[in-house]
């Protein structure tokens, strides 16, 4: 079976995925689309070409695997508002990661936007877009919802025979068992992830069976080629991820958290950061600068606010009480002299809000 998109195709042979590109110029971004940006560069060199030849998604998924994610977010914006209505593979690879990257920083109204906007565009991945929405509900607490979108995520993609991007699902499928649980659904994940591992031969790919394999058969040399893998791709976000999982799993140093916490501070990412600070008291390690940490506090209260968000999902997202949160943004607007969300809002549109 044949699925036609863009400038790609997508054609499911025996369960596998494999990519056409119709057009030389996105053929590197081939690679980018399961996480491989070692591939990415050697098909970039064989075809003699420079990255700025490529198109826009192409570029911003070599930006993210080569470790520049400041870069890969201005391409998909421009991506994004280029009028394109199709959304092939390595589309709906950039959304999903222009997504995860879009809620890493607070801004969780615009993700959702952001993924609407792809789904409306006939996307050739539907089950990564699903898989970025269910991060989405799941740092509103909505659990139940973030596990109805990824069985349907995987059913379409089990059923359409597509391994592209599977292993990224399975990872969050172990994440919402974990939540509600059911540990033994780690099983599961695992034959699952084995099996896109061996089709795919991506290093996310196997990263993710590491990861997997060290939680489900407690085993300490598979943690520790995963972290290493993790490591040598340096995409800090994905480090920071494989890192917090086998924490969780038990199959990690927590001291290790330190490093990973300063590498996301680099990147602003704010929710990553909030969610690693209860891992790390819970672990007796320090969580460093107690003023800038209120500080950073602060500011994701006021990016949650610009997005729109009332108190009641503040509160949700902040894992804290509604009355928690009125207290929060008193003392705020108290400090900043704003008087109002939109006021506030504004000023964090316009970067003049300076916690």
């Amino acid at each position: 079976m044949i699925r036609h998109g863009g400038a790609h195709s997508i054609a499911v042979l025996g369960g596998g995925v494999h990519l056409h590109a119709a057009a030389e110029d996105d053929l590197p971004a081939v690679g980018a689309v399961d996480g491989d940006g070692g591939r990415s560069g050697q098909l970039l060199a064989d075809t003699g070409r420079s990255r700025g030849q490529l198109g826009l998604p192409s570029r911003m998924l070599i930006a993210l695997h080569g470790g520049r994610p400041r870069e890969a977010m201005n391409l998909a914006r421009r991506s994004a508002i280029t009028g394109v209505h199709t959304c092939d593979a390595v589309q709906c690879a950039m959304y999903h990661h222009a997504a995860v990257q879009l809620v890493c920083g607070g801004r969780l109204v615009r993700a959702s936007e952001l993924l609407a906007l792809a789904r409306a565009r006939q996307p050739m991945l539907p089950h990564l877009l699903d898989s970025a929405q269910a991060l989405c509900e799941l740092v509103y607490g909505e659990v139940e919802q973030a596990r109805s979108l990824l069985r349907a995520a995987v059913r379409r993609a089990e059923a359409d025979g597509v391994v592209a991007g599977c292993d990224l699902l399975w990872l969050r499928v172990a994440d919402v068992a974990m939540r509600i649980g059911r540990p033994e659904v780690l099983k599961e994940c695992l034959a699952k992830a084995e099996g896109v591992a061996r089709r795919l031969g991506t290093e996310r790919a196997e990263m993710t069976r590491l990861v997997l394999h060290a939680a489900v058969h407690t085993d300490h040399a598979a943690a520790h080629a995963a972290r290493r893998l993790a490591q040598r791709r340096q995409q800090p976000l994905e480090e920071a991820s494989v890192l917090a999982h086998l924490i969780r799993f038990g199959m990690a140093d927590p001291a290790m958290l330190r490093d990973t916490y300063a590498m996301l501070g680099e990147l602003d990412a704010l929710m990553p950061r909030f969610w690693l600070r209860p891992l790390m008291r819970t672990h007796g390690v320090a969580v460093p600068g107690r003023q800038a940490t209120a500080e950073e506090n602060e500011r994701l209260l006021a990016v949650l606010v610009s997005e729109g968000l009332t108190n009641k999902q503040i509160a949700k997202v902040l894992r804290t009480s509604e009355k928690s949160v009125e207290s929060r943004l008193s003392r705020l607007f108290s400090r900043t002299g704003h008087g109002s969300r939109v006021e506030l809002a504004m000023a964090m549109l316009t970067g003049r809000l300076h916690p």
